[in-house]
């Protein structure tokens, strides 16, 4: 890899409004609306009666059946979502090419739903404990990381991420490593989050007991290259992934903790604040919110600059967040008329005072299929 930052070919996503591109693009089209009702979609009690689940997603009939016979929630959304995204930038994989392709998954936990179910069985099912193994490895972590390497033919470098809020930002990190390092020319990078009862009372229990959020459901995933191999393919950049930067501060957690991260991400893309025209920031409902959100004003707070939010549109998707943030700074901007340079910064913070900052430059608006 040589010094051009790496580049983002393609986008794909899962969300409650569809498959792909054009289904986020028409969420955003419009005012955000509230989140669907929650009656009927499971046969068990979920603590919610609203949220932005996608309730229409049809994993086995998008897959196929065969393929979806041992999969969990979680696999499918990623797996369709990385379909979507290889579509999207023209991506074909091969003999030539497939020990170059790798994969980066991040999740809050990966499919909460899948290990408590195979668990739960474990006490139900006859003795000697009669359960189904085929089942276990997608209730391990990384099991959407393995369905979607095996079903794509992607051999190259493989890691699954748990960092709570951050772990898009933290897995496109990773893609971004295994591109320097060589282990990869390719990387399918991005996170997943799924809504499902047992996944639901966790998010309940653990990160909004008063229930003032909404929860959401979604995956989202980047097709991140080399620009050489891009460009050797023929491949437009949607973007250019300048940085990506994630600490946890440690010792006392202050603003200056925080901007010294924020001036960190910066400096690794060699770009001013003054050149930032967007900024996509979702909070965590924690104390540590004002702190960086302070940090981020100071810095990017002047007129013109432009302040994102997906949250109202999509809910609140933990694990796959910031992935969601960053398709719709990319969405912002295809959809806009206006050409130009302009840098964009996505702030992913956790509750546990995680900080990741990434710095894109989103290429000129292009159709949206």
């Amino acid at each position: 890899m040589n010094g051009e930052p790496p580049v983002l070919t393609g986008w794909g996503s899962v969300t409650p409004a569809g498959v792909g591109r054009a289904a986020f693009h028409r969420t955003l089209a419009v005012p955000p609306g509230r989140p669907g009702g929650t009656d009927g979609c499971f046969a068990e009690v979920l603590p919610v009666q609203e949220a932005f689940a996608a309730v229409d997603f049809d994993g086995p009939g998008l897959l196929g059946a065969k393929a979806t016979r041992f999969t969990d929630r979680s696999s499918e959304l990623a797996l369709v979502a990385c379909e979507s995204a290889v579509a999207d930038s023209g991506l074909e994989i091969g003999d030539g090419n497939r020990d170059c392709v790798g994969v980066a998954v991040g999740t809050s936990a990966g499919s909460v739903s899948r290990g408590y179910w195979f668990g739960r069985e474990t006490f139900l099912a006859a003795r000697p404990h009669m359960v189904n193994p085929a089942l276990f490895p997608n209730g391990a972590l990384n099991g959407s990381a393995a369905e979607t390497a095996i079903r794509l033919g992607a051999r190259g470098a493989n890691v699954t991420v748990s960092a709570g809020r951050t772990s898009g930002l933290v897995a496109l990190r990773h893609a971004v490593a295994a591109l320097r390092g060589g282990y990869a020319r390719t990387v399918l990078a991005g996170a997943v989050e799924e809504f499902t009862p047992p996944n639901a009372w966790v998010a309940r229990a653990g990160r909004d007991p008063d229930g003032r959020r909404f929860q959401g459901e979604a995956a989202v995933f980047f097709v991140v290259e080399d620009a050489g191999t891009a460009r050797r393919a023929g491949r437009v950049p949607r973007a250019e992934l300048l940085a990506t930067e994630v600490a946890c501060p440690g010792g006392p957690v202050t603003e200056g903790a925080y901007a010294d991260v924020i001036d960190a991400a910066l400096a690794r893309a060699a770009v001013s604040a003054e050149a930032v025209t967007a900024v996509s920031a979702t909070g965590t409902g924690a104390a540590s919110d004002a702190l960086w959100r302070t940090a981020a004003r100071r810095r990017f707070g002047r007129p013109g600059t432009r302040w994102l939010d997906p949250e109202p549109y999509f809910g609140d998707c933990f694990g796959a967040m910031a992935t969601v943030q960053l398709a719709e700074v990319l969405a912002r901007q295809e959809a806009d008329p206006r050409p130009g340079p302009a840098v964009a910064v996505v702030l992913a913070a956790d509750a546990d005072c995680g900080l990741a900052v990434c710095v894109v430059r989103p290429s000129a608006p292009r159709e949206v299929q």
